[in-house]
C-alpha cells in the first residue's frame, strides 16, 4: 500500500514538472509579444493579479495560501527570467519622466528598472552631475546614501523641482526638521521607505512605507506608483518612522553585528561551528553572513544616524543583564515568567 502511494505522488510529480515545462512555454510566447508591443519583461499589475488567484485557489481547494504563496512566487520567477534570457532591454521612452538621483546604485537601478515598467522614461543623475535634468522631471527619486541624503535634498529643493520628490531613505532623522519648510514652499514631497533591498525580485510579501508628511498629495501620488503591485503599502507618520526602524532595523542589524562579532572572537574554528551547527544557529548564521557581505558604511549611517538609538543600546544592555540574572539565579521561575512574558507578547499562549 506505501509503495503503491508513493508511486502515486510520484505520478502526480511528473505531472506538475510537466505543467511548469508547459507554463513556462506560455511565458515564453507572453514574453515574445511584450517584445513585439514594446512592452518591458515586468508587469507587476499582472504578477499581483496571479498572485490573487492563486490565493484562491488555496480556498478552494483547501490548502494552506502559503504554501501556494511560496509556489506563485518561484513560477513567476521563473517566467520572468524566462522571458528576460530572450531578449535585451527595453530603452524607457515613456511619455512621462522620472529622474533617479543616484540611479547608478542598487536601489537606483532597481526604481530605474521598476519605473521604467510604469511608463516612465528613466534619467540618471549621479555624485558631482548638475540637477537640472532632475528639477524639469515630472518625478525626481532620490536614492542616495543616508549620510549624503539631506545635503542632496536641500541642493534639489532649493532649485525649485516642477515635479514630485520621493526619497527612499532608511532614516529620516538628518532632515525631518526641514520636511514642513520644504512643503510650505509648494514642493510635492513624498518620503518612503522600501523595506526591501534591490536583490528582491518580488514585491509579494514585500512591504512598502510611505510616510504622511504634510503633503496627501505626493503620498498619494507614490503610493499609486504601487498599487498595481503584490507589495503592502503601509502609512506611517514620519514623526515616528525612525523610532519604529529603531526596532525592526536597526535592533535586528544590532544582533546580527554582535553575532559577527562574537563568533570572530572566539578560538573556535568557524568551518567546525558550521558542521555542528543546528537548526536555530543555521539560520541565524545565515542572516549574519549575509549582513557582513552588506555596504560596511550603509550599517555604519543606519546605527549612527538614528536619533533613537541610545534608547535601544540602553534597552539592550538592560534586557542581557535581566536574562543573565535569571539565568545565573538557581531558582528558575523568574526565567520561566519571563518566557511565559515573551509567548504573550508575541501572541503564542492565544494558540
Amino acid at each position: 500500500m506505501l509503495d503503491d502511494l508513493r508511486k502515486r505522488i510520484r505520478e502526480v510529480d511528473g505531472k506538475i514538472a510537466a505543467l511548469v515545462a508547459e507554463r513556462l512555454q506560455l511565458a515564453g510566447a507572453i514574453g515574445e509579444e511584450k517584445e513585439k508591443l514594446g512592452l518591458p519583461v515586468r508587469d507587476f499589475a499582472t504578477e499581483k493579479r496571479v498572485h490573487d488567484s492563486m490565493a484562491a485557489h488555496a480556498s478552494e481547494y483547501g490548502i494552506d495560501p502559503d504554501i501556494l504563496a511560496g509556489v506563485t512566487r518561484h513560477l513567476i520567477r521563473g517566467a520572468v527570467k524566462h522571458q528576460a534570457e530572450r531578449r535585451k532591454p527595453l530603452a524607457a521612452t515613456g511619455e512621462k519622466s522620472a529622474a533617479i538621483i543616484g540611479g547608478a546604485g542598487h536601489m537606483g537601478r532597481w526604481f530605474g528598472g521598476y519605473l521604467s515598467t510604469r511608463g516612465y522614461g528613466i534619467r540618471t543623475i549621479e555624485a558631482g552631475e548638475s540637477l537640472k535634468s532632475a528639477v524639469e522631471a515630472d518625478l525626481v527619486v532620490v536614492c542616495v546614501p543616508l549620510d549624503v541624503m539631506r545635503d542632496v535634498l536641500e541642493s534639489l529643493i532649493a532649485q525649485g523641482p516642477r515635479g514630485t520628490v520621493i526619497e527612499i531613505a532608511s532614516l529620516k532623522s538628518s532632515f525631518t526638521e526641514l520636511v514642513p519648510g520644504w512643503i510650505e514652499k509648494g514642493v510635492r514631497f513624498a518620503s518612503t521607505h522600501p523595506m526591501f533591498g534591490a536583490d528582491a525580485d518580488m514585491l509579494s510579501g514585500q512591504n512598502m512605507i510611505i510616510c504622511e508628511a504634510g503633503c496627501p498629495e505626493a503620498e498619494e501620488e507614490a503610493a499609486a506608483l504601487f498599487n498595481e503591485s503584490a507589495v503592502n503599502l503601509v502609512r506611517l507618520p514620519l514623526e515616528e518612522h525612525d523610532r519604529m526602524m529603531t526596532w525592526v532595523l536597526n535592533l535586528p542589524h544590532l544582533m546580527n553585528l554582535l553575532m559577527a562579532d562574537l563568533l570572530t572572537s572566539t578560538s573556535l574554528p568557524y568551518s567546525q561551528l558550521q558542521e555542528i551547527g543546528g537548526t536555530t544557529f543555521n539560520r541565524q548564521n545565515s542572516v549574519t553572513r549575509e549582513v557582513v557581505r552588506e555596504n560596511p558604511g550603509l550599517y555604519y549611517n543606519i546605527q549612527r544616524i538614528n536619533r533613537h538609538r541610545d534608547e535601544l543600546y540602553s534597552a539592550a544592555r538592560a534586557g542581557l543583564e535581566r536574562v543573565i540574572y535569571d539565568v545565573q539565579n538557581p531558582d528558575p521561575a523568574n526565567f520561566v515568567n519571563r518566557m511565559e512574558g515573551w509567548r504573550s507578547w508575541f501572541g503564542e499562549n492565544e494558540r
